[in-house]
């Protein structure tokens, strides 16, 4: 290498070189300039933060609801629409947080004639059952689904397979099934 290639060479590591520091202290700066100490406030909750009531409609009228560990359907009609939401509502003593079943079928609440059928809620295939959890507790609604409704209906037969609540301490427990006409709220 020639003495004009060497000190071209040089001079360009030494510009690269003073641009590099430049260019890390500048940035340095930005960052220790925008840096600054915040205090998060983090509040701690105790279960008696939390309320135990339900969906608004649903308040347990029975005192003895709770201490039998009940599971019910609740239906909500959505104003005058045909659209209906379908909930389980769990309430008892012991900690629950999940209930499961084969089937939910509703259907329309007749005596006489052939009943019209809703909807059937199922689980999806490979599963044996349709799970649907909720916030652990001695009472916890959960949402199903939607069903369409005619208006001039006023109930709903509810009819259940193999329902199970799932207790916090317990595991997996069988219950009656749901059957029977059940009025829209």
């Amino acid at each position: 290498m020639n003495k004009k290639s060497r000190l071209i060479l040089s001079v360009f590591m030494i510009v690269t070189m003073i641009l590099s520091l430049n260019i890390t202290v500048f940035a340095e700066e930005l960052v220790t300039d925008k840096i600054k100490a915040e205090t998060i406030e983090i509040q701690i909750l105790n279960s008696e933060d939390f309320s135990e009531t339900p969906i608004p409609g649903m308040e347990l009228e029975n005192s003895n609801f709770r201490a039998n560990n009940t599971i019910v359907p609740f239906l909500i009609r959505s104003g005058n629409t045909e659209e209906v939401e379908v909930y389980i509502h769990y309430a008892g003593t012991k900690m629950a947080n999940a209930v499961r079943f084969k089937s939910l079928t509703l259907k329309e609440c007749n005596l006489v004639l052939p009943e019209k059928t809703y909807k059937t809620f199922k689980p999806a295939p490979p599963y044996l059952y349709s799970t649907h959890t909720f916030p652990a507790g001695i009472i916890g609604s959960v949402k199903i689904g939607d069903i369409l409704v005619p208006t001039n209906k006023s109930s709903v037969k509810v009819n259940t397979s193999d329902l199970q609540v799932f207790y916090m301490t317990e595991g997996w427990n069988s219950y009656s099934n749901i059957v029977g006409c059940w009025t829209l709220n």
